[in-house]
């Protein structure tokens, strides 16, 4: 009987290693599963990440032209909404801001009138020199080039020349200084340069915001 019994006793020690063969070959093929599900998972993530990413940057990009060509954008808002809110300063410009060929094309008749109102305003009230005045106004022309010094037409022509080289933010600076009168007479233009200056200043915070950048 004792070497039946060590036949059987090998046998179960056989059936054993292999059933803790086949538990371990299990335990990894589970692990390898678990692995494969978690790399899947990670996988599926960046993939909508990388699509968020790329529908906010085209979103991003249908408003900046928008703002290029001076038309509203609130479509482009809307569709951006459901994974970014627009902060208020973007939304008040929703409906669209003046485009920069707009304001080039502006700018010579603004300052005309800006030339003409602080001469009139220099010029004794009566109705022969405010005619005179009216007159040298119009016929001396607007500066379109660097002008020394820091009058009325210096001012104006810096402003020409930034807004020739597309620097918007340059062009309200060199016109800070308006005599009140001038400033008044280019209020008009004033205010949609300054409208579009900050609309462009608070896409470009949120887009850097949103994507990262």
């Amino acid at each position: 009987f004792s070497s039946v019994t060590e036949e059987l006793r090998g046998r179960m020690q056989s059936l054993s290693q292999q059933v803790q063969s086949l538990a371990q070959r299990i335990e990894e093929a589970e692990a390898r599963a678990d692995e494969a599900e978690t790399g899947a998972q990670s996988a599926r993530e960046e993939a909508d990440a990388a699509e968020r990413r790329a529908a906010l940057a085209a979103g991003f990009r249908e408003i900046g032209q928008a703002l290029d060509e001076g038309r509203p954008f609130g479509a482009a808002l809307e569709r951006l909404e459901p994974q970014a809110e627009a902060p208020e300063p973007v939304a008040a410009a929703a409906a669209g801001v003046p485009s920069m060929d707009d304001l080039r094309s502006r700018y010579t008749d603004a300052a005309r009138r800006a030339l003409q109102a602080a001469s009139l305003a220099e010029a004794e009230p009566d109705f022969f020199n405010q005619a005179v005045a009216s007159l040298r106004a119009r016929l001396s022309g607007v500066p379109v080039a660097e002008v020394e010094g820091d009058g009325l037409e210096a001012m104006i022509g810096r402003g020409a020349v930034r807004l020739r080289e597309g620097d918007l933010g340059g062009a309200l600076e060199a016109l800070e200084g308006l005599p009140p009168e001038a400033q008044e007479a280019m209020l008009d233009w004033l205010s949609d340069a300054r409208a579009r200056r900050d609309a462009v200043a608070a896409v470009e915070d949120w887009r850097a915001e949103t994507l990262g950048e």
